[in-house]
């Protein structure tokens, strides 16, 4: 059944977005499939790479909350988005 409604989530991009603009189909493999990936990876690997000047820069604090609460926008949007299409 997830996998029927993973298909039925492709389908949404036929009409364009929400009946406007251009018409197309997601694909898997394109530049804005893999795009957010590398964006991602590159985020943790310089989080990695400058963990000791981030743990010593005097805003670090502040710097965890913003993410924090970026984090929780971005989930909250993603299940709610996610639930209005059941």
């Amino acid at each position: 059944m997830f996998l029927q409604e993973a298909a039925n989530t492709i389908d949404f991009y036929n009409d364009g977005f929400f009946g406007y603009g251009e018409q197309g189909n997601f694909q898997y493999g394109s530049i804005w499939h893999i795009l957010p990936i590398v964006i991602l990876i590159a985020a943790i690997v310089l989080t990695y790479i400058f963990r000791d000047n981030i743990k010593t820069f005097k805003h670090e604090k502040h710097i965890r909350y913003i993410l924090a609460f970026v984090m929780m926008i971005v989930s909250v949007t993603k299940y709610t988005s996610f639930q209005s299409r059941l």
